[in-house]
């Protein structure tokens, strides 16, 4: 089975708690994160060091990082009133 590729979106602590850390700890035989993007770089910086991939690619601009990044699935857990505007 192909694993899936996932970039999140919003490493706050539902990103991270909810999101981030199981694709990583508890599903890397099926899932793949491939880039994360958070407005704010030192939450991110501090969400990767915490679950221990620091190697995984950045971004701060949701547009760019899906031009630049092949991916199957984005999971948004940003502040819901973002939700819209990123689903679009």
């Amino acid at each position: 089975m192909m694993k899936k590729r996932y970039a999140v979106v919003g490493l706050g602590v539902r990103g991270l708690g909810m999101f981030l850390r199981p694709l990583l700890q508890d599903y890397t035989d099926v899932a793949e994160v491939v880039a994360v993007c958070d407005v704010n770089p030192k939450r991110m910086d501090a969400a990767l060091k915490e679950v221990g991939r620091e190697d995984i690619p950045r971004y701060t601009d949701f547009d760019k990082m899906l031009q630049e990044v092949p991916c199957d699935a984005v999971v948004i857990t940003t502040v819901d009133r973002t939700h819209g505007e990123l689903i679009v």
